[in-house]
């Protein structure tokens, strides 16, 4: 198996012709805008109070889980 595998890899997969390039290009009508591609950046102000609200949402979830610990502890030590 591993034979017919280097014998696949040792051979030239895909032949290109030697005008491929002029070819592709000739057929293409107009070339992308590099400034299109850029995608918009959130303004400034939008981006501080996303990241306000992860943080807001983050402590309360890290809170609910503290609160859920204690209570677990509480129940454990309190049973009879």
């Amino acid at each position: 198996m591993n034979d017919e595998l280097d014998r696949l890899l040792a051979r030239d997969l895909l032949n290109v012709p030697d005008d491929f390039e002029r070819t592709v290009m000739a057929r293409i009508r107009e070339l992308p805008d590099p400034a299109a591609r850029v995608p918009a950046r959130p303004s400034p102000k939008a981006t501080h109070w996303l990241a306000g609200l992860a943080l807001a949402g983050g402590a309360a979830v890290g809170l609910l889980q503290l609160l859920g610990f204690v209570f677990g502890i509480w129940m454990a030590t309190s049973a009879n």
